[in-house]
């Protein structure tokens, strides 16, 4: 059976009015008063029409309520259940809509008329609604009356299920006789905007969720479902299904539901789901991750993943021309927008077994998983494979095919699961959030909430042996409130990684998509000039980062000091400031342009001191090369010391105009030199989008970010591994400093205060 969570139909509670558009006269009670003279003659006295009744048929012959009131079936009446000796078989609610006889003169009787008493079904109602194309609602004389209205609290009013002969009745000595009531007036139309249906949609009650359950049958038989309400102590078999939201070329109308009263329940939903998204998909007995069923290429990597897993036959998929086709079909499976959701990282992390599937195919997940472990392994020479045969294997090592490796890597090793079924939680939150950087979310602050159930430093919050309803969430240092303020949810965010980690590189590192304006700058946001997930910088956010993986640090400029913060005690000014504590080491006396991907310009090599023409390697300014390259290898490791050769070997291929392209120099090396590609590859991750600077007072060299100008503050914080780039503010911003970013300052990035 499938999971979701979906409103269904509920039977109109009697008590709940139904829209109309004269609400003076709909929802009202009528009264219809009748009264005995002694001439015979008939007045008004106060009888009051009840119908409109949805009772069970055990409800309906007792004379009783049925309660409660607006029950979906096949939930039983209270009556029902607490029968006893044992419960009474409850049946489905039927309408009665009967109206109380009204006593005429004998003259005018009809004595061949009968009482008529009907019930209706609510797929009764439905149909004669889509018949008339409109709703409308029967009214007793003339006037509009909504049957749910009605009020069902006397019990002393028995409504007969077949009809009987009118006879006469004896009333205050004289003897009277039934006339025909009045046919109803004719249906009233009204616009169906204006129809707001009771919804079904009951608040569930701690540890419930909903199951929908597929009916058995053909290919082509009609669908059938019902939803089944499950809790967490009394579990059914149920499988999951984890599924990009909002996929496909629909162009339908979001509808929000409402209930009754008018009230959206979104809000209830989305702190439900939080609460218990856990629990269902780790209890789930099967997770079914769906892709879809569009992509003809789809069937073409299903087919081929069995041969991928053949390790002993690998070989040949790496040189065969027949494998081509094979591992096209594989990278475009890679590349489906399905692996760029955040939210599915968590229910495929949590599932005991899960399953791909793409229309009638699918495949186990892990089967999935390894074979693109292998494909990683091997991409490479699957790359000169497809050049080969004339195939472009840029798709091998773009950005969504990084993003997937990262979606797989979250799913399989964020969760360490015990044969006991406890939990091991790998990656504290803040590294789950800079893994996660370009993974989607539909809300903003998703990209930290979705999170939190993953993250070490909240398990605590998530014990195993304890219900959603039992939660403390309001003692968690980020409190989860979708009303709040973007900026506030950020800024608690960077306070929570400070006081976790001590230390200030969370102000660094670019993390979050820019969706306001206003963010406060020590909030680092993904800029579109920058690559995607380089493989020098996936833990952070921006090309060439100069900081490492939370808690491993490439540099340590700040000699170890502990971070210090202070969030702006004044609620009423600046509030989204922090304060923090440091001192400035000089500032920008000479600015070069800045760096675009694929290119070294002159004007970078001419204020370093470079000269093209040189051909001595001794009069290559050693400064220089080393700030080309942050003073650092791949992922933070010791500068190799032939860089200084491949960097020769670049600047005597310089272009015409004296500028390096490093894009050209790679395509023309890969084949010669892996080493000139290892450095010019190192080159780029550091300088694409910065600014190559000389200081005022120390003629520091150093790479600054993009927004940097001349005159701007190169500062070191206590507790932050790398000098920042600050700008001080004026007019009304006097007294605040502006982050600008991080930079690398050639001789003071290891602990060497000696300038002071």
């Amino acid at each position: 059976m499938d999971l979701i969570a979906e409103p269904h139909t509920e039977y109109p509670a009697p008590h709940e009015p139904q829209p109309h558009p004269e609400p003076a006269t709909s929802h009202a009670h009528k009264q219809l008063d009748f009264e005995d003279t002694p001439g015979g003659e008939v007045k008004e006295s106060t009888i009051q029409s009840k119908i409109c009744v949805w009772k069970c048929e055990q409800c309906r012959d007792s004379g009783t309520e049925c309660l409660p009131i607006g029950r979906t079936w096949p939930q039983k009446c209270d009556q029902c259940l607490k029968a006893s000796p044992q419960e009474l078989q409850c049946s489905k609610p039927l309408l009665n809509i009967r109206q109380r006889r009204v006593k005429l003169s004998k003259s005018e009787a009809a004595p061949d008329s009968k009482t008529q008493t009907t019930t209706e079904t609510p797929e009764d109602q439905d149909t004669e609604s889509e018949n008339n194309d409109k709703m409308s609602i029967i009214e007793s004389d003339g006037s509009p009356e909504s049957y749910a209205s009605r009020d069902t609290s006397s019990s002393d009013e028995e409504f007969e299920q077949t009809p009987r002969s009118r006879a006469p009745i004896k009333m205050g000595g004289s003897q009277k006789e039934l006339r025909r009531l009045p046919m109803p007036a004719p249906l009233q139309p009204f616009d169906r905007e204006d129809h707001h249906p009771a919804s079904a949609y009951l608040p569930l009650a701690q540890g419930e969720f909903r199951i929908l359950s597929l009916a058995p049958g053909g290919q082509k038989d009609e669908v059938v479902v019902s939803f089944i309400t499950a809790s967490l102590g009394n579990l059914p078999s149920y499988e999951a299904i984890s599924y990009l939201w909002g996929g496909g070329q629909q162009s339908s109308v979001k509808i929000t539901v409402l209930d009754a009263h008018r009230r959206s329940h979104s809000v209830y939903v989305r702190g439900n789901l939080l609460a218990m998204k856990r629990f269902i998909f780790r209890n789930a007995q099967n997770v079914c991750f769906w892709l879809s069923d569009k992509d003809p290429n789809f069937k073409a990597a299903f087919n081929f993943i069995p041969h991928i897993l053949d390790i002993a036959g690998i070989d040949k998929l790496l040189q065969n021309k027949e494998s081509v086709t094979g591992w096209v079909a594989f990278v475009a499976l890679l590349r489906n927008p399905i692996f760029n959701r955040l939210w599915l990282i968590q229910e495929l992390a949590l599932a005991q077994n899960a399953t791909l599937h793409a229309g009638h195919l699918s495949t186990h997940y892990l089967d999935f998983v390894d074979a693109m472990s292998i494909f990683l392994s091997c991409r490479l020479e699957i790359s000169k494979l497809l050049r080969k045969h004339n195939v472009d294997p840029k798709d091998l090592f773009d950005h969504k095919t990084a993003a997937t490796e990262q979606f797989v890597m979250l799913t399989t090793k964020a969760l360490r699961i015990t044969a006991s079924g406890k939990i091991h939680r790998q990656f504290t939150l803040e590294s789950l959030v800079l893994q996660t950087k370009e993974l989607d979310a539909s809300h903003p602050v998703d990209r930290i909430y979705s999170l939190l159930p993953l993250a070490r430093d909240f398990g605590e919050f998530y014990d195993e042996q304890m219900l959603p309803c039992q939660y403390n969430f309001c003692n968690m240092p980020l409190r989860i409130d979708y009303d709040r303020n973007l900026s506030d949810v950020c800024r608690d965010f960077v306070a929570h990684v400070i006081d976790s980690s001590r230390s200030l590189d969370i102000i660094c590192r670019h993390w979050i998509r820019r969706i306001v304006a206003d963010l406060p700058t020590y909030i680092r946001t993904l800029s579109s000039s920058q690559l995607r997930f380089d493989a020098d910088t996936s833990h952070n956010g921006g090309i060439g980062c100069l900081l490492g993986a939370p808690g491993n640090s490439y540099y340590s400029a700040s000699k170890g000091t502990i971070a210090w913060y202070k969030i702006n005690p004044n609620p009423t000014q600046r509030q989204a400031s922090i304060i923090f504590r440091g001192f400035r080491a000089d500032k920008i006396l000479r600015l070069g342009p800045r760096a675009v991907v694929g290119l070294i310009q002159r004007e970078w090599l001419t204020l370093g001191g470079c000269n093209s023409e040189t051909d001595s390697i001794d009069e290559i300014p050693e400064v220089f090369w080393r700030t080309l390259v942050a003073d650092r290898g791949p992922n933070g490791s010791v500068t190799p010391s032939w860089y200084y050769r491949a960097f020769a070997h670049c600047l005597s291929h310089s272009n015409p105009n004296g500028d390096i392209n490093i894009a050209r120099l790679i395509a023309e090396s890969e084949a010669g030199s892996s080493l000139i590609t290892d450095f010019l590859n190192r080159v780029q991750s550091v300088v694409c989008d910065r600014k190559f600077f000389i200081s005022k007072d120390h003629q520091w060299f150093g790479l600054a970010p993009d927004g940097t100008e001349i005159g701007d503050t190169i500062s070191i914080l206590y507790g932050c591994s790398v000098p920042v780039i600050l700008r001080e503010g004026s007019g009304d911003d006097l007294g605040y400093w502006r982050l600008v970013g991080e930079c690398y300052v050639h001789g003071i990035m290891d602990e060497y205060w000696g300038f002071l």
